[in-house]
């Protein structure tokens, strides 16, 4: 329509000009030795009286209206037509989507476990659509946050941390020993430097010790941190180091079941996640859980102290989605990788969905906190966290796994397997 209607503007405005020509010659008249007759010039009768020559003029100026008067109304018909075409190409997809919801399967929105379908990609990013919250590392971060660098890179890796006085263990040790659990993240460091197309997932990322260290020494990162808080200063750190390329952060917990939960912190002067508690489904349901975008920029950003007799809810915005350790898999964009997972005691929850993970990904460590999870072995045994306890700590030996104590030197000795329930250490390496 844009392109016709200047075409027909431009005829409207020829016409114009030669009814304008015709009414000048009427005023004006003829030159002194012809007159119109018919639309044609002929010699002016000398006879001719006035009266004729005005009645001729005027039948001439009649003809003329009434063929461009013809000619506006066929462009007229010609302007309602492609008009009545338009509205109808603008509804046509607003047709054809309600013919598709017609025939469209209610999706299920509760936390049900669904089993996967193992044998598709596209089942995959289907299904990560509804429950893996993509944060995006490119918008524009967040900048009042304190911020140093730690040596264990070339270059330095950027971190942004906590008010000391709310996060005395993680943020106080970065600011005054240059880094948290310096030991497991140099031996990490150690098992990738050969192998530059190695990736690292990282699950319960905090504020990034170990995601921003890996993606400074050049490998691909996953890295997976539920809190808001944490996830600020990660997003501030990536933009420091210019690390977009290499991370991709999720704002989600891992777990046996897809679903919805809140998410408690630690009170006191420890800014860790102290429990994730599952909701009912039918209450929250997962499509109403959505991340936005205005908490990271005007959200509480942590710094205030919780009273430790209380395990307090930071806002309403804490509620978020669980996943399967399998649902990453369309965002690991390599073949090796080292795992790295702290999550407060739940990591038995994460390793029961992670089969086809290690199928497609080779996996030749794992490093897990231990003496958090290690408690649920004391449980009844029927008892459903004693249960996934059992699985996970028979998946890793009946895979291969060998487990071991990493020493401060770097060297790590294998564990008797018979000492797991009071003889290993805080961390525990788990490889091939």
């Amino acid at each position: 329509m844009a392109k016709i209607l200047p075409a027909i503007l431009l005829v409207i405005g020829v016409l114009v000009i030669w009814y304008c020509l015709m009414l000048t010659e009427h005023y004006l008249g003829p030159s002194p030795t012809q007159f119109r007759y018919n639309g044609q010039d002929a010699p002016l009768p000398q006879d001719v009286s006035n009266e004729t020559k005005a009645s001729t003029k005027i039948g001439d100026a009649k003809q003329s209206y009434e063929e461009l008067n013809n000619e506006i109304q066929k462009l007229k018909e010609g302007y309602d037509e492609l008009k009545k075409k338009s509205i109808e190409y603008r509804e046509m997809p607003l047709k054809v989507w309600a013919d598709r919801k017609k025939f469209e399967k209610k999706k299920p929105h509760d936390s049900e476990n669904r089993q996967p379908k193992q044998d598709s990609t596209t089942n995959h990013q289907q299904r990560l659509c509804e429950y893996c919250d993509i944060y995006n590392t490119r918008a524009k971060a967040r900048e009042d946050f304190e911020c140093v660098v730690h040596n264990l890179t070339q270059p330095p890796t950027h971190l942004c941390i906590y008010n000391i006085a709310v996060d005395k263990w993680i943020s106080g040790r970065i600011r005054n020993e240059g880094g948290w659990e310096k030991k497991e993240v140099s031996a990490v460091l150690k098992w990738v430097r050969d192998d530059p197309s190695m990736g690292f997932i990282d699950i319960g990322a905090n504020i990034g010790m170990y995601t921003l260290t890996l993606a400074t020494a050049g490998h691909q990162v996953v890295s997976l941190e539920p809190g808001v808080q944490h996830l600020m200063r990660v997003h501030r750190s990536i933009e420091l180091g210019d690390l977009h390329d290499r991370i991709t952060l999720l704002r989600n917990g891992v777990g046996d079941v897809r679903g919805v939960a809140k998410m408690l912190y630690f009170g006191g002067n420890n800014r860790a996640i102290s429990s994730i508690e599952m909701l009912n489904g039918s209450k929250h349901q997962v499509t109403n859980i959505k991340t936005n975008p205005e908490l990271y920029l005007h959200g509480d950003t942590g710094d205030k102290m919780i009273s430790k007799d209380k395990k307090t809810v930071v806002g309403s915005e804490e509620y978020l989605k669980t996943i399967w350790l399998d649902d990453i898999i369309p965002f690991c964009h390599f073949n090796k990788a080292v795992i790295k997972i702290d999550i407060e005691g739940h990591e038995h929850k994460a390793f029961s969905h992670c089969q086809e993970l290690f199928t497609k990904i080779t996996i030749p460590y794992v490093l897990m906190e231990w003496n958090h999870v290690v408690k649920h072995s004391q449980k009844d045994k029927n008892d459903k966290d004693r249960q996934l306890f059992d699985k996970m700590l028979n998946f890793f030996l009946d895979s291969g796994y060998t487990p071991h104590r990493l020493n401060r030197h770097g060297d790590f000795p294998v564990l008797k397997v018979s000492d797991w329930p009071t003889g290993w250490p805080e961390n525990v390496v788990w490889s091939l």
